[in-house]
């Protein structure tokens, strides 16, 4: 039996196939057609990295894919097997479903939100990390460099019990549970919304941040969205945290049918490396649940100074606001995955807030056609808040933009036929440079002054590319 990981290289498969290696599971066969910096550092420490079609799936193996690569040979060829009972093949799963399965057997902690997940799930795992021994497994969205640049954390003291609960699942009937194992340690993780992905989820905790339309590629409009969130509510069976007042928490609120609702007032906790209103108040959902959860008191009693202090100490996450380099001028750089106008202005608050006499330029690369159209008056207002912009052509991975253009009616139908077009046509709406080259932005980030700070909003490769120069 191999394990099959198909798109091996993104956040979350590649996450599973470094648990996996770490627990001495090592019949993993990697299909992954893309360079990333995660795929190269897989390659290095240990696997060769196979391309799409180029391997042949077998009756035993246990297929997990990206539902990016839902329809790929080996996911096909898996799901054949099963549906003709060959040897009772396994049908595949996708990641989301898997990590699904997972949750059933820890107490689960899901972070949820359309904004700021990634950093507060961070922060979540690294305190646990310092405190509790019970914490046996946190999948993150990102790298952290305080869990050794990896975007999970694995109790390795607990090593053994958790690979007994992955043997399980892996193979089935074959490998008996052992239910003294089933919610005995924790398990923090990031709860994607997207495809109501984190509805596979048994959820006993969850942090809601805040509730605001996104990916309307899934989601037709804000009431769909909300039923999704409103579905993850009702299912969690012990407590809900949300900060009173934030966005969209009203309408999430109104939509519960339990009775596990707790909200939180914004508590003070000192942050000495991460920075911005929105980290604190997200600051104040980890300190609350952890307080209760693991000293069964909250922080109206006053703060708790071990675990102020355990928050305190951390330092934040890859591409979340952060610090890349100073140039020669004396410029600093930084680089964050914001790609919601929400997002990117959470980020230029903090800045301006921080380096209140900096003058902040934006090096913008959009995030899919789809999320510039349905939010184009917000984008607009919020880029024009910097002092200066550049706009990179949009990142619309395998988006029409004819279909797109006729399903939001927009003006630019008759004009447009290229992303290009788009992209440039965004940046004359705002006074903002328009480049296309790599080159141009790296020329860019070399001659910002020493009074100014540019911060890249980019898509994954860019962010790839910019990181190797």
């Amino acid at each position: 039996m191999n394990i099959v990981l198909v798109w091996a290289g993104g956040s979350g498969l590649s996450s599973l196939a470094f648990i996996l290696k770490d627990l001495g599971i090592d019949n993993v066969i990697w299909i992954e057609p893309n360079r990333t910096q995660i795929i190269d550092e897989l390659e290095k420490l240990w696997y060769k990295i196979i391309s799409d079609g180029s391997y042949k799936v077998k009756a035993s193996d246990f297929v997990i894919y990206s539902d990016a690569r839902a329809e790929s040979k080996e996911v096909k060829d898996a799901l054949e097997l099963a549906e003709n009972n060959e040897r009772k093949a396994r049908y595949p799963l996708s990641y989301h479903q898997f990590i699904g399965e997972l949750s059933k057997h820890f107490e689960t902690i899901a972070i949820a939100g359309t904004h700021g997940k990634s950093t507060t799930t961070a922060l979540a795992t690294y305190t646990l990390s310092q405190l509790d021994n019970q914490l046996g497994l946190g999948i993150l969205g990102a790298l952290v460099p305080q869990l050794d640049n990896k975007n999970y954390w694995l109790n390795m003291k607990a090593k053994d019990d958790i690979k007994s609960i992955f043997e399980h699942i892996l193979h089935g009937k074959q490998t008996e549970r052992d239910e003294s194992l089933r919610k005995k340690y924790r398990f923090v993780i990031e709860a994607d919304e997207f495809n109501r992905h984190f509805l596979y989820l048994d959820v006993d905790h969850a942090i809601v941040l805040n509730v605001e339309l996104d990916h309307s590629d899934v989601y037709k409009n804000e009431e769909v969205y909300f039923e999704a969130y409103h579905q993850l509510g009702n299912k969690t069976k012990k407590n809900i945290r949300v900060i009173d007042g934030e966005k969209g928490v009203e309408r999430f609120a109104e939509g519960l049918q339990n009775d596990v609702l707790q909200r939180i007032t914004p508590y003070p906790i000192s942050l000495q490396h991460i920075f911005g209103k929105h980290n604190q108040k997200n600051a104040s959902l980890v300190y609350a649940l952890i307080a209760n959860l693991f000293w069964r008191k909250t922080y109206e009693i006053g703060p708790d100074e071990e675990l102020v202090a355990a928050m305190s100490a951390f330092t934040g996450l890859r591409r979340r606001m952060e610090y890349l380099k100073t140039n020669d001028n004396g410029a600093n750089i930084y680089t964050d995955y914001g790609h919601h106008p929400t997002e990117i202005n959470a980020v230029y608050e903090a800045f301006r807030e921080k380096f209140p006499d900096k003058k902040i330029i934006a090096i913008v690369q959009p995030h899919q056609m789809r999320r510039v159209l349905e939010f184009w008056p917000e984008w607009i207002r919020v880029l024009k808040q910097f002092d200066k912009v550049i706009i990179y052509p949009i990142y619309a991975a395998r988006e029409d933009i004819a279909v797109l253009l006729k399903e939001y009616k927009h003006d630019l139908l008759e004009a447009v036929t290229t992303i290009e077009w788009i992209s440039s046509f965004l940046a004359s709406q705002i006074d903002a440079m328009y480049i296309d080259t790599i080159e141009q932005v790296k020329e860019i980030m070399e001659l910002a002054l020493e009074s100014e700070l540019v911060v890249l909003f980019t898509a994954w490769w860019l962010d790839y590319e910019i990181r190797k120069a």
